[in-house]
């Protein structure tokens, strides 16, 4: 079962957690369009990726084979895994070119 408290870190900027909390973030890719995301650590190996799922915005053009209908909700799961400190950077991408970046100060305890 899923755990559903989850922390979501999107709109945050300084996060204090536990060992064993998870974290989520969602933004929206599309990337035949060029639209993507990534996201990169700095700092200490206090959290890991757990999971990343892809939601389609129209899953029945996906299926049908339409082209441009992968737009959806990407989502990662982190976890907080030992004690330390880490930034995170979530980079919106369009075109293989920065467009924004989101960054979050996480603290494990």
């Amino acid at each position: 079962m899923e755990k559903t408290d989850a922390i979501q870190l999107k709109g945050m900027t300084n996060v204090t957690a536990a060992i064993g909390d998870e974290f989520v973030y969602s933004g929206v890719v599309h990337g035949s369009v060029g639209f993507t995301m990534s996201y990169q650590f700095d700092g200490d190996p206090a959290i890991e990726m757990t999971g990343e799922t892809l939601e389609y915005f129209h899953p029945e053009k996906m299926k049908a084979g339409m082209k441009g209908a992968d737009e959806a909700t990407l989502t990662w799961k982190f976890k907080a895994v030992a004690a330390g400190k880490v930034t995170v950077h979530f980079i919106k991408e369009y075109r293989f070119k920065e467009e924004s970046r989101e960054t979050i100060k996480i603290i494990v305890k």
